[in-house]
Formats: C-alpha cells, structure tokens, sequence
C-alpha cells in the first residue's frame, strides 16, 4: 500500500477501514480526505483544552492509568492480585502514589 499523507503513523489503518475512512483496499477518497482533514482541525483545536482539563483533574489521570492497564490486560490475558488483602487496595496501592 502507498503511503497517504493524511494518515499518520500511529495511526491504525484496520480501525480507519472498519470507520470507513479508508476504503477495504486502504485508499482515501476525496469525501473521507476532506472529513478526515476536519476531524484533524477539531483534535488541534480542542488538544490543548483537553490537556488542561487533565492537569486539572486527577481522577481523569487516574481513569487514563487505568485504560492502560486493561489494554495491558487485555494483551497478556490476564492480572492476577493475590494474597490475603482486599482487592481494591491492593489495585489502590498499584495506581495510587
């Protein structure tokens, strides 16, 4: 498949497939182009309000920590917590400083 400029690297050409983005072949058409160059425009726009709001707010770190470890999870299979303490504070002592 030929590079597309608007696609960036790390960006998952399966998931823009299955959003319709790109076509099943990988290629952009001009429609998807021109609506993926504004979905472009909105992330830049609101990227720095979104960072904010993070800095701000602790919990939306912590709900961000915890997304990477179900994705963690979710590749290995599994996270096993064992011993005889309570399940929540042994995942608070994980996550919390």
């Amino acid at each position: 498949m030929t590079l597309i400029p608007e696609i960036k690297p790390q960006q998952s050409i399966e998931l823009l497939k299955a959003l319709h983005i790109l076509t099943r072949d990988g290629k952009l058409n001009q429609d998807t182009r021109r609506k993926l160059k504004q979905v472009y425009h909105l992330y830049h726009f609101i990227e720095p309000l979104l960072t904010e709001l993070m800095e701000e707010n602790e919990m939306l770190w912590k709900l961000k920590e915890m997304e990477y470890v179900e994705k963690i999870a979710d590749r290995i299979g599994e996270i096993t917590i064992s011993g005889s303490g309570n399940v929540i504070s042994q995942l608070k002592d994980i996550f919390v400083e």
